[in-house]
């Protein structure tokens, strides 16, 4: 059961025969990283949002963009549902696994591509933050990371909230 997929009004999803399963994803993608024991599949049973865990049939890390596109046409082909994770630290639910289905974890997406200090760009996977580049600082010109981008807006709009409710001191720096 998954508080985002309720048989009763979803149907049932299909039965899935499992050593089969996990025979065509090995052969057609030798390099992939499948985890579907017991011991290894809990960790992936919930992301933050703990009150709610369900053990996903199998977990795949896949490292490139082709391995995700052959995945998804052997589950499509299979009828397997899958559920697309990032690192696990959601607190929405949105990424909860499905008993039935393949939890497919986009943390390893977080690669520098190419670094370019004479073209003053970067190119890298959806994951990599700033952090990530050498030197730990992107070049100057290139946009950091959304997820960063969107934290410091958030923090700029929560603490504009705290000082207009009287909560934090109104702190001005010098421009000299």
């Amino acid at each position: 059961m998954n508080i985002l997929y309720d048989e009763r009004v979803d149907g049932a999803l299909p039965a899935v025969d499992k050593p089969r399963l996990l025979a065509q994803l090995r052969q057609a993608l030798p390099d992939l990283e499948i985890l579907h024991r017991a011991e290894d599949l809990r960790p992936y049973e919930c992301d933050g949002l703990s009150a709610y865990r369900v053990v996903p049939l199998m977990v795949v890390l896949p490292e490139r963009l082709e391995q995700v596109q052959t995945l998804l046409r052997l589950c499509h082909a299979n009828r397997v549902p899958v559920v697309a994770r990032g690192a696990g630290t959601g607190l929405s639910g949105g990424a909860l696994p499905l008993e039935k289905g393949i939890l497919l974890v986009m943390a390893r997406f977080n690669r520098i591509i190419e670094v370019n200090p004479q073209g003053r760009f970067a190119r890298s996977s959806r994951g990599a933050q700033s952090g990530d580049f050498p030197g730990r600082r992107a070049p100057r010109p290139v946009l950091r990371a959304r997820s960063v981008l969107a934290d410091r807006l958030l923090h700029r709009w929560q603490r504009g909230r705290e000082r207009r409710r009287g909560a934090l001191p109104q702190v001005r720096f010098d421009r000299a």
